[in-house]
């Protein structure tokens, strides 16, 4: 008769035929003949699964991996970092957006997978202040990493001029134009910076007379008329 090789239950891998059990004993080898009585024992051993990280862009996690067997729960799901990031968990694909896996999360799957870190990159809000006028422009998002182009819109303020934006109150010099560019990876506040509009004033035509109390020039007058 001929040794057949046996099917494996799920889980497990067929390692052959002994003459003892537990992989002890003669192996003998499938689809081999045999012309004597003879009991042979079939030898398993759990399915090994591969569990490996890709943390892209990231550190703390590339390249390591976990090894389990048939039913193991790996726990405990490993946590990269990535500056100007925050991570969000571990997706299948190196396109995922959403998360599969939380860090410290459970892969109780029986299959062996590489794990896609998947990050968000952290925001700052530019705030703006009139400084004593009216009209700044709404608050904007400047994202980690990306150089953001500051509103054009220009507050206004009565018998004033705005010059731009400084990152004080009491500024008189300008930092930030509308429009212009903010690249730090930071929060700020952005005041106005106002110039009065003042113009000096030129008297012509200057003449002054001698009055009385009414107005009518005399030489003798006690008042003074001015006219310009």
């Amino acid at each position: 008769s001929v040794i057949m090789e046996a099917t494996a239950n799920s889980g497990y891998k067929f390692d052959g035929w002994y003459t003892s059990t537990g992989g002890n004993g003669t192996k003998i080898t499938a689809n081999s003949s045999v012309t004597d009585n003879i009991t042979v024992y079939a030898s398993w051993s759990l399915l090994s699964y591969t569990l490996t990280y890709s943390d892209v862009n990231g550190v703390g996690c590339n390249g390591q991996f976990k090894s389990g067997t048939y039913g193991s729960t790996w726990g405990d799901l490993c946590e990269p970092t990535r500056t100007g990031y925050t991570f969000q968990g571990w997706g299948t694909s190196t396109s995922d957006t959403s998360v599969d896996y939380a860090a410290g999360a459970n892969y109780t799957s029986n299959a062996s997978i590489t794990l896609y870190a998947i990050w968000k990159a952290i925001t700052y809000t530019v705030t703006y202040n009139a400084n004593g006028g009216t009209g700044a422009p709404s608050n904007q998002t400047k994202t980690y990493g990306v150089t953001l182009t500051l509103s054009s819109v220009k507050p206004t303020r009565t018998n004033y001029t705005f010059k731009g934006w400084c990152t004080s109150a009491s500024a008189t010099t300008v930092t930030y134009s509308a429009g212009g560019s903010y690249s730090a990876n930071a929060n700020i506040t952005l005041y106005a910076v106002w110039e009065l509009s003042y113009i000096k004033p030129k008297i012509s035509n200057f003449a002054a007379n001698r009055c009385n109390s009414s107005g009518t020039v005399t030489d003798d007058g006690t008042y003074c008329r001015i006219v310009f």
